[in-house]
């Protein structure tokens, strides 16, 4: 994961695993003054926005998310320790 990028969550799964996501470094100017989107063409980020660490000892265990956010900002496990 890309060192400028900034932390959004930080959660933990059933299994106790840790996992960051992280956003663009650049998303707060990334919308016009009519809160449109302008870096679409740009294409998703490319580097995995998602990291899994083992929560005793920050290992890590795996990552994923690249090209597939555009700007991620959120992210949620439910009580079947699925991510949303």
């Amino acid at each position: 994961m890309d060192a400028t990028r900034r932390t959004s969550f930080v959660f933990l799964s059933l299994s106790k695993e840790t996992s960051v996501l992280s956003e663009s470094p650049s998303v707060f100017r990334a919308f016009n003054e009519t809160n449109h989107y302008q870096r679409e063409e740009e294409g998703p980020i490319e580097e995995d926005t998602i990291v899994v660490l083992d929560s005793k000892t920050g290992q890590l265990l795996a990552s994923w998310g690249g090209s597939l956010f555009y700007m991620p900002h959120g992210i949620t496990i439910d009580h079947n320790n699925s991510i949303w």
